[in-house]
């Protein structure tokens, strides 16, 4: 009975680490599937912009406003998820790790805390918001040379400003859960490593 009770904290924590790598793998699993739907977007934008500028349908452009919003849509919400695995991570299995073995660093919390300096600002500006912008600067774009303003067109604009807010709604949500973070961060690294699974002095 004795022994039985010693190897619960390690098969836990085997178990936790099992899910880890499961999460990590679903997370990496997002990121592939924003670059294959960036790829797809640019590859359909093309094509209407081939036979809009090649036949004279300008008409056809009307087609670009969904085609974004389908393709900023997809990319939120890959990176909706993908960071809600990460506060998964960070806030909860790792917080149930430690419970078990101690202090451990982070790199969800690393990311966190990089949320939040002056230059993450720059980072976003250059890595996160330039996929997304140029979808909605070609959606712009198609409806500034469509000269017909019917209804059409306005569904066209409603549009667009969908797939311009979206990405700063998921960006203001991450910049959240990051500042919720840091709380939680400080008070944690402060705790002196303690567990089953720690060697004895």
């Amino acid at each position: 009975m004795e022994e039985k009770e010693a190897t619960e904290p390690e098969k836990a924590v085997e178990v936790m680490l099992a899910e880890f790598n499961a999460m990590r793998a679903e997370k990496v699993s997002y990121l592939t599937g924003q670059a294959a739907i960036v790829a797809l977007g640019i590859t359909a934008l093309g094509v209407v912009a081939s036979f809009a500028v090649k036949d004279g349908h300008d008409r056809l452009l009307l087609v670009v406003p969904p085609l974004v919003m389908l393709v900023v849509l997809g990319f939120a919400a890959g990176s909706y998820r993908s960071n809600a695995i990460g506060n998964y991570i960070r806030d909860e299995l790792w917080e149930e790790l430690e419970g078990k073995v101690g202090y451990l660093p982070s790199w969800q919390r690393w990311v966190a805390k990089e949320r939040l300096k002056r230059t993450a600002i720059f980072k976003v500006l250059f890595l996160d918001l330039p996929p997304a912008a140029l979808f909605i600067a070609a959606s712009v774009y198609a409806l500034c040379v469509l000269p017909d303003h019917d209804g059409l067109w306005w569904a066209g604009v409603g549009m667009t400003v969908i797939s311009a807010m979206v990405p700063i709604v998921v960006l203001l949500k991450i910049v959240v859960t990051s500042i919720e973070a840091i709380g939680k961060t400080t008070s944690t690294a402060a705790e002196a490593p303690t567990g089953c699974c720690q060697p004895d002095p």
